[in-house]
């Protein structure tokens, strides 16, 4: 960057799919706990900043929790969110991928962040299921 090769005032970003070495009939269709997105946190802390700048109230954070009541017992219990997901068997690391309207396989994601000159600044694979959070935890932004 010193030099003046890499110039981050336009970057480009581009990714592709890569059909993964796994048989679509050998999964398991495994139940997981929906988590909130990791940059939830540090985007309501940025937007009560600039608020704050501005002279603004800050934004309160919105805890969406699904409660349920046990007779047993008397107490309320917190209601967990679960969505299925395909997991292969010959190759977990990789996601369940929709090509289209009847096409599905088993893929990873390759990404690349590159400049206006073409170098490449970042670049990864990853499991699709994952993409959005990674991509918005880029270290250079």
């Amino acid at each position: 960057m010193e030099y003046g090769f890499i110039d981050m005032e336009a970057v480009f970003y581009d990714g592709t799919h890569q059909k993964a070495n796994a048989n679509n009939r050998k999964c398991t269709d495994e139940e997981v706990e929906i988590e909130a997105k990791s940059y939830k946190d540090d985007l309501l802390n940025e937007i009560n900043n600039v608020r704050k700048a501005h002279g603004q109230k800050e934004v309160r954070q919105v805890i969406n929790e699904e409660l349920d009541f046990n007779e047993k017992t008397g107490e309320e219990i917190t209601k967990v969110k679960t969505k299925h997901i395909k997991v292969s068997t010959t190759d977990p690391e990789s996601g369940h991928y929709h090509k289209g309207e009847h096409e599905q396989c088993f893929a990873y994601t390759h990404n690349t962040v590159s400049d206006k000159n073409g170098f490449d600044l970042f670049s990864y694979r990853k499991l699709i299921r994952f993409l959005t959070d990674i991509f918005l935890r880029l270290p250079f932004w």
